[in-house]
């Protein structure tokens, strides 16, 4: 039992602390809800999603489209945007840290941020990663069904939010394509 009122405190109070603690962010960090958009919910889910909506402590959520047919899940992304690299590391570190103490089944994942790893927190899947100077935090709520997991889906938002927080090359204004022709 004492193991699980630990991950319950880690996953209420342990990774909002240590990204609190961790020191002064930048005036204006990503937005969120424009980092992660409904349709890239609506393509992974294979269902509509609506619009999310900015949450307390800079996070966005993304609920079901009225009448969708998923199961009842919540998805929440949060970033946070560091001063430095430098500072980035150290935070995501000590996160990291805090969590493998705290929970059992912590699953890195290659490939995806630098670096980031997946757990399961008492019905929640959450996917934590390092971008840059920004730290990025994605949870997939399933309040029906605590048994099944949406580690895939976690995984393919995750590397949505990685491409969209990845800077820019110094000589590129842009994403968009540019065309070659006369």
């Amino acid at each position: 039992m004492l193991g699980g009122v630990r991950v319950l405190m880690a996953a209420l109070l342990g990774v909002s602390v240590v990204l609190a603690a961790a020191g002064p962010v930048s005036a204006k960090p990503p937005n969120p809800c424009r980092v992660l958009l409904p349709a890239d919910l609506d393509t992974i889910f294979e269902q509509p999603w609506g619009n999310g909506k900015g949450k307390l402590g800079g996070g966005c959520e993304f609920l079901r489209a009225e009448g969708a047919d998923v199961p009842d899940i919540v998805v929440s992304l949060v970033v946070e945007e560091k001063s430095s690299v430098k500072q980035a590391k150290k935070v995501f570190a000590r996160q990291e840290e805090v969590t493998r103490e705290l929970a059992d089944g912590v699953i890195d994942i290659p490939g995806l941020g630098a670096p980031a790893y997946y757990t399961t927190l008492i019905g929640v899947d959450v996917l934590t990663m390092r971008v840059g100077k920004n730290l990025a935090e994605i949870r997939v709520d399933r309040p029906d069904d605590t048994e099944a997991t949406f580690r895939e889906q976690a995984v393919a938002i995750g590397a949505i939010v990685q491409a969209r927080l990845t800077p820019l090359p110094p000589d590129t204004k842009s994403r968009e394509t540019t065309s070659t022709r006369p």
